[in-house]
């Protein structure tokens, strides 16, 4: 395996709710590496619900 030297984003949000309705979960990041460095951000969170 490779290793992994990360300095931006890996994302894969929910996208938020409309008009009464829970937003969409987050997603899945896997990453199978032999190492792993970097100051990059990986990110897989839930998109807001609304209200009204």
């Amino acid at each position: 395996m490779m290793p992994v030297y990360l300095t931006g984003v890996i994302s894969c949000n929910g996208e938020a709710g409309t008009s009464q309705v829970g937003g969409a979960s987050g997603g899945s990041v896997i990453l199978k590496t032999a190492k792993f460095n970097g100051k990059g951000k990986i990110t897989a969170n839930g998109g807001a619900g609304t209200l009204g």
